[in-house]
């Protein structure tokens, strides 16, 4: 998850910088394969929200915009919400305002 948060971080640094960021969907996807603090929450719901994440970075991917950007911050809160909450106030900082 942290290379999510440094690809998202940098991501948002080009594109204010006026520059075009790699894309994240070949790198992110990883996150389907990924486990929770939890072994017990790597479950279908855990691989839905993989989904609806990898979803937003696919369209910030096509569309550079705060708008796409805040969709994958508001994926990783929606998932956060539902286990490990505890970096929710982090992430929640790193909405493209």
């Amino acid at each position: 998850m942290r290379l999510f948060v440094d690809d998202l971080q940098a991501a948002r640094a080009t594109i204010e910088a006026g520059g075009k960021p790699p894309e994240l969907y070949h790198k992110h996807r990883r996150i389907r394969a990924a486990w929770p603090s939890k072994a017990d929450e790597r479950n279908e719901a855990f691989d839905m929200r993989a989904q609806g994440y990898l979803a937003a970075v696919r369209a910030f991917d096509a569309a550079h915009t705060a708008d796409t950007f805040n969709a994958i911050i508001a994926s990783c809160i929606a998932c956060h919400s539902v286990s490990c909450g505890g970096p929710i106030d982090f992430i929640d900082g790193m909405k493209w305002q």
